[in-house]
């Protein structure tokens, strides 16, 4: 029932990330070209994985790399390729914004380490299959498997690894060009700090169709070495950071570091290793419960109400026609009107005169995320998205759906059947999802649609486990054959009140994406 009112935008990103799996720089470039119409789907950890986990291609893709600059009139010889094998060990490259901080390569093993500014670590061995993810604010380190783990690894030097991306990117381009189609990666001559380099200008286009400068790297043919890049930041990124480029800045030092410990990661935190696989008495149960989430009302109004003990929080006024979902958020705040004890009715004609201070729109194709800028006297702002089937809401707990099943579904493979006991619900069946020092019990009534209808948060202190916090679903009645749950009783009062929708019911426009883009600033990226 935590709502951080200043996390809107991340809250999609986290939602529109579920959709797929995270690629290279290389995959990013490629993608570009091929399917010029469409938008680049970037990854939030596009550079770190860039310079973290792609695959490698081997010697052959250095001779082609060569056979390529002697074409532009670069002095390079298989010599120069054989030196700087040799030469180059670490690859290492320093940023001033953004989420990751900087990063460390292996070029003989293919170890990659990311260090981001938040003080998390991360580590990749795709040899060993090996990915360590260390969370500050957990205090734990996440170990699980790759996504991609072929175990294969084949030195490379700094080039390949860096710019033959862009110069295979270049190679693939080259029929659409022809056709008049323009280039996604662009190569110019450059001066950079007094020396000639080569700079490569990579193009994309935003969620609205707006052709935009997206990165830029320089490289030295001379030294056969890339040395500076620069990323367009997202909008929630130029706000925090104040600025709309991330620079970073490459050096290729002999040594680096040893292990996660040796970037800041305290020695004595414990290791929490990810389950890949699904238990065979567990597996039915998620896929019930999946089944039972995925057969939820698809037509329907909902107002969720936060009770924090005598003033209300939020109020959430949620539209849902199929695929086609509108969220609009009010946040009166302890100072704001007293709305606790209003029947819906009020709560609505309340609602429909005082502007939400944020809304979200989810159609087919796009999520539009809409933000009030009162307070610097700014226009609003609309921050449009590509959501690729990942639903808007699905990491809000205030979505019924959510508040019935909630947002546990990324760890699928880490729960375990618990035997029944005194906390366990009449008719219910337990899953427990466990960490080093944190636990959660879920126990969902077969009975009942297979809804959660108690959550228990547990944690751990030395031996001893701590019962910290317990949520319950409360009057359970049907809506169209469905279950639905009135309340979420825990450390707030949640109320619910769902009614089915017609298309006749819902308020005109309200799905229409100018309700929110006219009269705002919109940003496509």
């Amino acid at each position: 029932m935590n709502k951080n009112r200043n996390d809107f935008e991340k809250r999609l990103e986290r939602a529109v990330e579920t959709a797929g799996q995270r690629r290279s720089v290389a995959e990013d470039v490629l993608r570009a070209i091929q399917g010029r119409a469409k938008p680049v789907w970037r990854s939030r950890w596009r550079w770190a994985v860039a310079t973290g986990f792609a695959a490698a291609s081997g010697i052959a893709a250095v001779i082609a790399i060569v056979v390529m600059l002697m074409g532009t009139g670069a002095s390079l010889t298989l010599a120069d390729v054989q030196a700087a094998f040799e030469r180059e060990t670490w690859m290492h490259t320093q940023c001033d914004a953004g989420w990751w901080k900087e990063g460390w390569t292996n070029l003989q093993t293919g170890e990659d380490y990311t260090v981001f500014f938040d003080g998390d670590v991360r580590y990749g061995n795709r040899q060993t299959n090996t990915d360590l993810l260390y969370m500050k604010t957990s205090g734990h380190i996440l170990q699980q498997q790759m996504n991609d783990p072929s175990g294969k690894w084949t030195p490379q030097t700094a080039w390949e690894r860096v710019v033959g991306p862009y110069e295979r990117g270049m190679a693939s381009q080259k029929e659409q060009v022809k056709k008049g189609v323009l280039p996604y990666i662009v190569k110019e001559d450059d001066v950079l700090n007094g020396k000639k380099v080569v700079r490569f200008d990579e193009y994309s286009e935003d969620a609205l169709g707006k052709r935009f400068l997206l990165w830029q790297l320089w490289a030295d043919p001379a030294t056969h070495l890339p040395v500076q890049s620069k990323e367009r930041l997202s909008l929630g990124e130029r706000e925090r950071w104040g600025k709309e480029w991330s620079t970073g800045v490459y050096d290729f030092p002999q040594t680096g570091p040893a292990d996660i410990y040796a970037l800041g990661v305290p020695k004595e935190t414990p290791i929490r290793r990810v389950a890949t696989t699904i238990p065979d008495q567990v597996k039915p149960i998620l896929d019930a419960i999946e089944r039972n989430r995925d057969g939820f009302l698809k037509h329907y109004r909902a107002v969720v109400v936060d009770d924090r003990g005598g003033w209300v929080d939020c109020v959430e006024v949620i539209w849902r026609d199929g695929e086609k979902i509108r969220c609009d958020h009010h946040l009166p705040g302890f100072d704001g009107p007293k709305l606790v004890g209003m029947k819906v009715s009020e709560l609505l004609a309340w609602a429909d005169k005082n502007e939400p201070a944020q809304k979200e729109l989810m159609n087919k194709d796009y999520t539009y995320a809409w933000s009030s800028r009162k307070e610097s006297n700014e226009k609003p702002q609309v921050h449009v998205n590509l959501h690729r089937g990942s639903p808007l809401l699905a990491t809000m707990d205030f979505w019924p759906e959510n508040s019935q099943w909630l947002s546990w579904m990324y760890y699928r493979p880490n729960f375990q059947l618990l035997e029944a006991g005194p906390e366990t619900p009449a008719g219910c069946i337990g899953l427990r999802y466990e960490g080093n020092d944190s636990r959660q019990n879920y126990y969902f009534d077969p009975q009942n649609d297979y809804v959660c209808v108690k959550q228990i948060s547990w944690t751990k202190s030395g031996t001893e486990w701590t019962k910290e916090d317990e949520c319950t679903l409360e009057d359970l009645h049907r809506v169209e054959g469905r279950v639905v749950a009135g309340k979420r009783v825990g450390r707030t009062l949640q109320t619910i009140d769902l009614v089915p929708m017609s298309p006749a019911d819902y308020p005109a426009g309200i799905f229409d994406p100018k309700s929110l883009t006219t009269g705002a600033t919109v940003e496509g990226y």
